[in-house]
């Protein structure tokens, strides 16, 4: 083998191992616990929420997150958020992301109006953002179950221990021809569909 393979192979060996390498997806762990539940933001209004009796999995329920336009309509009301926080109980030995959500929507869409639907999720400062999930009208009333997903290991909780999971929901209505509203109804949260576990 000639030096410059030789040499060529080394660099590539070098730079290979001096990239860190993803961890492997693992097996979802005993030990996780979802402890609370809280929202915030300027259009949760109120809410029911349910945690499941293995305390893995949990559901939102929305009384008045909505966003609307149309003549008459302030344009405050055409953007609204709300996050969602839960307190979990991570196993020692691993941490978790999401690989995506699901939530109820209903929306009704003049010709000329749009409606933009976004999530993220968050533990510390540094956000995951799904693309936007986009509907151009003119829709009818409409109810759908919309899938939010995420880039693998974008975001990852602190390893074992807790932490605050930090759900954002966005809701934004565009286009200033006609009526439209869309309101998201559900967030549901479970630990088969949902979790991304790698261990730490």
């Amino acid at each position: 083998m000639s030096k410059l393979s030789v040499l060529s192979l080394f660099i590539f060996a070098a730079t290979t191992l001096a990239v860190p390498q993803p961890r492997a997806p693992a097996a979802a762990p005993s030990g996780f616990d979802i402890t609370g539940v809280t929202l915030s933001g300027s259009g949760c209004g109120s809410f029911v929420s349910f945690v499941s009796p293995t305390t893995k999995d949990a559901s939102v329920i929305f009384d008045a997150l909505f966003a609307s336009a149309g003549p008459g309509v302030s344009s405050s009301e055409n953007h609204k958020n709300c996050v969602v926080s839960f307190a979990v109980t991570i196993p020692s030995g691993y941490n978790f992301g999401l690989k995506g959500l699901e939530t109820g929507a209903f929306h009704q869409l003049d010709s000329g109006v749009s409606a933009s639907q976004t999530a993220t999720y968050s533990f510390t400062s540094t956000t995951a953002t799904s693309p936007p999930v986009v509907v151009n009208g003119p829709v009818g009333p409409t109810s759908a179950t919309v899938g939010h997903s995420f880039t693998f290991g974008s975001v990852r909780s602190p390893c074992g221990g807790t932490a605050v999971l930090k759900v954002g929901l966005d809701l934004l209505i565009t286009g200033a021809s006609g009526d439209g509203f869309i309101a998201k109804d559900s967030l549901d949260l479970n630990q088969g569909d949902h979790y991304d576990w790698v261990t730490c």
